[in-house]
């Protein structure tokens, strides 16, 4: 039998609300679609983008903890990791976000100890290179082995230092200690061999124009991530990044807050080296390899990253300025791109004539 017309809308309605991500507005507001485009906040090409990490949910550890078999074989350990892949994603990027003991686990985490998802300068320089940015979160809880989390933290606290993000398939180059090289295996490891302890969501943005297949627009605002489908009807983002929701029997499922914004949040040699450490993922030093790595004896890795990111980086600039130059209309953000470029590449090469090249 049909439904009568108000009931059959109220379905419909029903329907709409039901969803695992949602947006707000970085200027605070109500929560709204992430599939449709608000022309103010849509990142165009030769922006800037930053894509960070806000808030953990309690219910994340709370919610899984028995999937996760927290407690069980020393798995004393709250981890979560991200992947992420631009324009190329089946060469994801590995990242570990934040290392917990599970007895710390019972409320939401903000303030991540590595925040830093994606920072992208000049995000689609290269038209043809960007399809799509796909981001997986990935939490599990795992036995450490001998370390613990204040040596694991200590020794990737040098890595986030210089790359602005931890890629644990250089840890063995930024510490000494075997058991932080072994803590991180074994973290890997869980992501790659035991898939029913991991819980994952997954979102992808199509960024410059219209999706082809239901992918939301890539715009700056706060990202709620549900791990599963959700009624948002009653539900707000305050500004401490925590979801709340007005109905007192409504329960929240587990849930990550990102921001997307227009800017970079890496210092300049931070970038570098983090650019450098990208390219060379996707050229298959990838970072699940980290266990079947030897550890060397020198640190100067970091720097010889550091070296070849910003040479890389220069003849990016130098491309790009090129390509600029001879485009016979920029937009404001390619003509503030331009005139960037050309400082930087003035500093760098003062002998250089830019205007007769």
């Amino acid at each position: 039998m049909d439904l009568p017309a108000s009931a059959s809308d109220q379905a419909n309605n029903d329907a709409k609300r039901k969803t695992q991500v949602v947006r707000v507005p970085l200027s605070g507001g109500s929560l709204v679609d992430p599939f449709i485009k608000d022309e103010t906040a849509v990142i165009h090409r030769a922006e800037d983008v930053s894509i960070l990490i806000k808030t953990i949910s309690s219910q994340v550890y709370t919610q899984y903890k028995d999937k996760f078999r927290a407690g069980e074989f020393g798995n004393d350990w709250f981890v979560l990791l991200s992947e992420t892949g631009v324009g190329n994603p089946d060469k994801p990027v590995l990242k570990v976000h934040e290392i917990q003991p599970i007895i710390e686990m019972g409320q939401n985490l903000t303030g991540l100890w590595a925040d830093n998802v994606l920072c992208l300068e000049d995000f689609g320089a290269d038209a043809h290179s960007v399809s799509k940015i796909r981001i997986s979160f990935h939490a599990l809880c795992q036995n450490i082995g001998d370390s613990d989390a204040g040596t694991l933290k200590n020794s990737l606290g040098s890595l986030l230092k210089v790359a602005g993000a931890i890629f644990p398939f250089l840890v063995p180059w930024v510490s000494v200690a075997n058991v932080v090289v072994e803590g991180a295996q074994r973290i890997v490891d869980k992501l790659n061999r035991i898939q029913e302890e991991v819980e994952t969501t997954t979102f992808t943005f199509f960024p410059f124009g219209e999706s082809a297949n239901g992918d939301a627009p890539l715009q700056t605002g706060s990202f709620i991530l549900f791990f599963e489908e959700v009624d948002t009807s009653s539900l707000s983002l305050g500004d401490d990044g925590i979801v709340r929701s007005s109905d007192q029997d409504s329960e929240i499922p587990p849930y990550i807050v990102v921001n997307v914004e227009k800017q970079l949040v890496l210092a300049p040699d931070q970038l570098k080296t983090s650019m450098a450490t990208e390219v060379l993922s996707k050229f298959g030093a990838n970072e699940h390899s980290v266990s079947q790595m030897q550890q060397p004896s020198s640190l100067s890795l970091i720097d010889a990253l550091t070296e070849f990111g910003k040479s890389y980086q220069l003849a990016q600039y130098a491309g790009r300025y090129f390509e600029l130059k001879k485009k016979a209309n920029l937009s404001s953000a390619e003509q503030a791109r331009f005139t960037q470029l050309k400082d930087a590449l003035r500093q760098e090469f003062p002998e250089w004539d830019l205007e007769n090249t």
